[in-house]
């Protein structure tokens, strides 16, 4: 079943922040989809529950180097 997200990130503050959320998440086995915004720093993430859980796309951003707000 495909779950929508939404995590809160700190530290994006260019274009090349949110290539490198954006593909630390794609990265990350049950993914469909990523839509990374600098504006809102925040990621919305379309992803199969059953394959990868929402602590795992967490550390996959701070894998990336950048903090996971609440």
């Amino acid at each position: 079943m495909m779950t929508t997200t939404h995590i809160a990130i700190q530290g994006m503050s260019c274009s090349g922040c949110v290539n490198a959320v954006t593909n630390a998440l794609e990265s990350v086995d049950g993914v469909q989809k990523v839509d990374v915004s600098l504006d809102k720093n925040e990621a919305q993430v379309i992803y199969d529950e059953h394959v990868v859980t929402l602590d795992a796309l967490r550390s996959a951003v701070e894998d990336a180097g950048y903090d996971v707000g609440a």
